[in-house]
């Protein structure tokens, strides 16, 4: 009997374990890095929503591999400023977390910026829900990613699901 009593406390033990693990934001392997002059100043009031709605924070996945935080921190359409921040992808062979601070073109439902020294394009467009649907073109090759604003500074760093690559 003392054997099925430890058995059965193990197993319960174990279950437990699962039903929490579940439960818990699982936190990415590296911090994905910020500049600390960082600043997001809030846009005209009378630009069009639908630039306006670009500003702020921005969290997501490139193909459930490489997390992404945008930043559009102040807007004078037709440019806006803008951060585009990633963690590492070893599986990409990105390694080195970094940021780089890029002037985007910006019209209604649509932020556009290339990198300079790298053939890459990258285009955002606000979607009727709230989210971003973005495309990172490089050498002929597209990855997507779906963006959901960031209204706290826990959700940028900590809520994402790895596993399907996608937001919570």
């Amino acid at each position: 009997m003392p054997h099925f009593r430890v058995s059965f406390v193990s197993a319960l033990v174990l279950v437990s374990l699962l039903f929490v693990g579940c439960a818990t934001p699982t936190r990415p392997t590296a911090a994905i890095p910020l500049p600390q002059d960082m600043m997001i100043v809030a846009p005209e009031p009378t630009l069009p929503p639908e630039i306006k709605a670009f500003s702020g924070k921005w969290f997501g996945v490139w193909e459930g591999v490489l997390k992404h935080i945008l930043i559009v921190e102040q807007i004078n359409p037709p440019y806006a400023t803008a951060i585009y921040a990633y963690g590492d992808a070893p599986s990409w062979n990105i390694t080195n977390p970094n940021f780089v601070r890029l002037q985007a073109q910006i019209e209604p439902r649509v932020l556009k910026m290339s990198f300079i020294g790298r053939p890459a394009t990258v285009t955002y467009r606000l979607q009727s829900d709230g989210t971003l649907d973005g495309t990172y073109e490089w050498s002929g090759r597209i990855s997507r990613i779906k963006m959901k604003r960031d209204d706290g500074e826990e959700t940028v760093r900590y809520n994402v699901d790895e596993d399907a690559g996608s937001l919570e």
